[in-house]
Order: C-alpha cells, then structure tokens, then sequence
C-alpha cells in the first residue's frame, strides 16, 4: 500500500512520567514538562507518555529525530 507512511517504533525508547498530570496540557505544556521535569528532548525519538490523576487515562508525545 503506498502513500502510508507510519512511523517505525521497533527501537524507540518510551518513558512513562510517574506524576499525574493536568490533561488540559497541549503539546507546548507536555514539551516542557519533558524538558524541565524529566530533562530529556522531545525530538530525539523517545515516545514520553503521561497520565490523569484517577490514572485511567494516558496522552502520548511523540516526535520523530531531527
């Protein structure tokens, strides 16, 4: 099938942030969580995932390597 194109997760590293967090947050809020919180990059290919405090609930951030 042509034209779709799917990102290769075989080989990327996921970090689960342990805190609850707000899920009001848009990429901008979550991108400095993972900056500022976990010290980490956004673009290097990492899949960052965070949940709602009842933990019932999960929000994905992903970017591809830049």
């Amino acid at each position: 099938m042509q034209g779709n194109r799917r990102p290769k997760l075989l080989s990327t590293q996921v970090d689960l942030c342990a805190q609850p967090i707000d899920f009001r947050k848009g990429f901008d809020g979550l991108t400095g969580i993972v900056t500022n919180t976990l010290g980490q990059r956004v673009n290097d290919g990492s899949l960052f995932l965070f949940a709602n405090r009842k933990r019932d609930r999960i929000k994905a951030l992903w970017c591809p390597v830049q």
